[in-house]
C-alpha cells in the first residue's frame, strides 16, 4: 500500500527510512524533485552537537559492542580454509582463523602467530610462534599444530584443493625443534621476499585435536579457529552471522584500545543483485553495499561527504586484480600461437574502459600487476590492430565466422557480462562469433579447475600476485592449477626452474629472468590482458571504509563515521 508523503515525512524524521528513501518515494507518489527536496529539508532538523573543545574534553568512550552488516554478491563457498574456490573464501584466514605473517591494507608484511622467520638455508625457515594462542578447544597454537596442518594439507586422503602448496614443492611436512619453534622444508629453494609477499604465507593453522578425523564435509560447515571471530551461523544463499571472541588474543592490535570490539557482530548478507545491494543500503538495511554498478556510483557522493545517507567509493583495484580471458585447453585452435595473439590483437581496450570504467581502467601486461617489484618496464600491452588479427587467424586457417562460447561470472564486478558483450562484438569485426554466457563464479572456478568446462573461453578478473616472480610466474606453469589453458612453452618452463637455483635466489639475476618471462608472455601470449578491476562500493552514514589493495574485508578497519 503506498504511503503518503505526512507519513514519510514522519519515518524520516524518526529514521525508519534513509533521505534517499524519501525523495524515492515522494517522487513516485508525483512530486516533483524539488519540491520533495523542499519537504526532507523542512522534516529534517539538525540533532544537537557538541561543541569541539565539549566533546573533546569529555573524553567519549569509543562506541563498541555493534553489528556490521555488509551486502555481498556472493557468500563463502566453503568454512574449510584449505579448500577455498574464490576470493571471499580467503578471508576466512583472517576472519575465523589466525595465519603466521599478516599483510597490512598496504601488503606489507607484520608478524602474527609467527613472531620471527628466519632463512637458515634455501630450503629451511625457522618459524617462531609466539606463545600464549590457544583455540577454542583448548589445544595450543604450537609447533605441533602448524606440523599437524602442514600433514593434513599433504595427506591425499583429505585431497586438499590449496594448490598454491605445490610452488613450495613440500616433500614432508616439516619438524618440531620445540614447543614455539618450527622449521618449514621446501623442496624448492623460496626467496625470502617471496615468503612473506606471497599469500601462501597466510595459510590458516588447525587446531589437531579438532579437524584429525574430521570428515571433509563437517569441516567445511563447522571451523574452529584462533582467529577473532566464531561461526555463529552460515547459510549458504543468505547469510554468515559471526560474533567477535571477548578475549582474542591480539584483539589491542585490531581493535585498538583496551581490544573490546567495536563490530561485536559481523553479518555478510548475500544479495547477489546490484541494484538490490544498493537498495538495502538506501532502506537502512546494511553498512555497506560491496560492488555496485560504476553507472550508479558516478551519481553518488564521494567518501568524504560524511552525513550523506549514501556515499561512493570508486577505484582501479590494479594492485590486484585485473580481468584477463583465458582459452580452455580442448579447442585445438586456441592452441595455436597465431590464434592466440590475433585474439589480444582484435581487443581495443580504450573505449571499453572509458564506457564501462569512468576511464580508470589502465591495460595490464604480462600477467605482473602494477605494484609488482619485478615489473618490466619496457613490455608493452599487445596493440590493438584488427588488420593483423584477421591476418593471424588466415594464416592459421581459422575460417571466417568461426564460433567460441565464452562465459563469465555473473557475481563478480557488474560490468564484467557487459567487458564479455563489447569483446564478442570486437572479435566479430575479425571473424569470430562469440556466443556469451554468464553463471556463478565459483561453479566456473570448479569446472575449469577439474579441465571439465564446456566453454572455449573464460573472462575472468581475478587477484594478481604482489609477491616475488616465483609466485607470479607460476601461474603459467604447467604444473599449477590457474594455468587452465594448457599452454606450455619450453623457454618459459627452463627460466622458472633457474628461479629455485641458488644463484637467482637473491641476485639481479632474478630481475633478468623474471625481465625474460614477462616479454614470453607476450610473445607467445597464453591469454588475452585486459585491464586493472575499477570496483565501486557505497557507504552508508555511519562508517568509513578505505577498500584493502587485496580487496579483503576485515571488520576492524571499518571505523565509524
Amino acid at each position: 500500500m503506498n504511503r503518503t508523503i505526512s507519513e514519510l515525512q514522519e519515518d524520516v524524521m524518526r529514521g525508519k527510512i534513509t533521505r534517499r528513501t524519501f525523495l524515492r518515494n515522494a517522487i513516485l507518489l508525483g512530486m516533483s524533485l524539488a519540491s520533495a527536496q523542499t519537504l526532507l529539508a523542512a522534516c529534517m532538523a539538525p540533532a544537537p552537537v557538541a561543541a569541539p573543545d565539549e566533546a573533546a574534553e569529555a573524553g567519549a568512550a569509543p562506541q563498541t559492542g555493534l553489528t556490521l552488516s555488509i551486502a555481498f554478491n556472493a557468500n563463502f563457498t566453503t568454512l574449510d580454509p584449505h579448500f577455498w574456490v574464490n576470493w571471499r573464501d580467503g578471508e576466512l584466514s583472517h576472519l575465523i582463523f589466525d595465519t603466521g605473517i599478516m599483510h597490512s591494507p598496504q601488503l606489507d608484511c607484520e608478524p602474527w602467530v609467527f613472531e620471527s622467520w628466519t632463512q637458515l638455508d634455501p630450503h629451511t625457515w625457522q618459524l617462531k610462534i609466539r606463545e600464549g594462542i590457544t583455540f577454542p578447544n583448548g589445544d595450543p597454537l604450537n609447533a605441533e599444530a602448524i606440523r599437524y596442518t602442514m600433514e593434513r594439507i599433504l595427506d591425499p586422503d583429505v585431497g586438499v584443493s590449496l594448490k598454491g602448496w605445490q610452488r613450495f614443492e613440500f616433500a614432508e611436512p616439516g619438524e618440531v625443534v620445540d614447543e614455539y619453534t618450527f622449521n618449514m622444508i621446501t623442496g624448492a629453494m623460496i626467496n625470502p621476499f617471496y615468503y612473506c609477499r606471497t599469500p601462501g604465507t597466510e595459510w590458516a593453522w588447525l587446531p589437531p585435536s579438532y579437524y584429525r578425523g574430521l570428515p571433509n564435509q563437517e569441516a567445511a560447515l563447522n571451523p574452529m579457529g584462533s582467529g577473532p571471530y566464531t561461526l555463529v551461523e552460515y547459510k549458504s544463499d543468505l547469510h554468515t552471522i559471526l560474533e567477535a571472541k571477548p578475549d582474542y588474543w591480539n584483539a589491542k592490535r585490531i581493535w585498538g584500545g583496551d581490544g573490546t570490539p567495536r563490530w561485536q557482530r559481523y553479518e555478510l548478507n548475500i544479495i547477489p543483485e546490484a541494484s538490490t545491494r544498493l537498495a538495502a543500503l538506501e532502506a537502512g538495511d546494511v553498512d555497506i553495499a560491496h560492488t555496485i554498478p560504476l553507472d550508479q556510483a558516478r551519481s553518488l557522493p564521494g567518501p568524504d561527504a560524511v552525513g550523506e545517507p549514501v556515499r561512493a567509493i570508486v577505484g582501479a583495484t590494479g594492485a590486484t586484480m585485473f580481468m584477463y580471458i583465458q582459452p580452455q585447453p580442448h579447442t585445438p585452435e586456441l592452441k595455436e600461437q597465431q590464434v592466440r595473439l590475433a585474439l589480444n590483437h582484435a581487443v581495443n581496450w580504450d573505449p571499453i574502459n572509458q564506457q564501462l570504467f569512468l576511464g580508470a581502467s589502465y591495460r595490464q601486461t604480462a600477467w605482473m600487476v602494477s605494484i609488482h617489484p619485478q615489473l618490466n618496464p619496457n613490455v608493452e600491452a599487445i596493440p590493438y590492430d584488427p588488420e593483423k588479427a584477421k591476418a593471424l587467424l588466415a594464416d592459421a586457417g581459422v575460417p571466417d565466422g568461426y564460433q567460441l562460447r565464452l562465459v563469465t561470472a555473473s557475481n563478480a564486478i557488474p560490468e564484467l557480462p557487459l567487458v564479455a558483450q563489447a569483446i564478442a562484438a570486437q572479435y566479430k569485426e575479425v571473424g569470430i562469433a562469440v556466443e556469451v554466457e554468464t553463471m556463478e563464479g565459483s561453479l566456473i572456478g570448479k569446472q575449469t579447475r577439474a579441465r571439465e568446462s564446456p566453454f572455449d573461453l573464460v573472462l575472468w578478473d581475478f587477484g594478481g600476485s604482489y609477491a616475488d616472480v616465483g609466485s607470479s610466474m607460476y601461474r603459467m606453469h604447467p604444473d599449477y592449477w590457474p594455468n587452465q589453458t594448457g599452454w606450455v612453452h619450453e623457454e618459459y618452463a627452463e627460466l622458472y626452474q633457474l628461479l629455485s637455483e641458488e644463484e637467482a635466489l637473491y641476485t639481479d639475476r632474478r630481475n633478468e629472468i623474471a625481465w625474460r618471462m614477462q616479454e614470453i608472455l607476450v610473445e607467445d601470449p597464453p591469454c588475452v590482458i585486459l585491464g586493472a578491476d575499477v570496483k565501486a562500493h557505497a557507504i552508508g552514514p555511519r562508517v568509513n571504509w578505505t577498500p584493502r589493495l587485496d580487496q579483503f574485508v576485515y571488520p576492524w578497519e571499518i571505523t565509524l563515521a
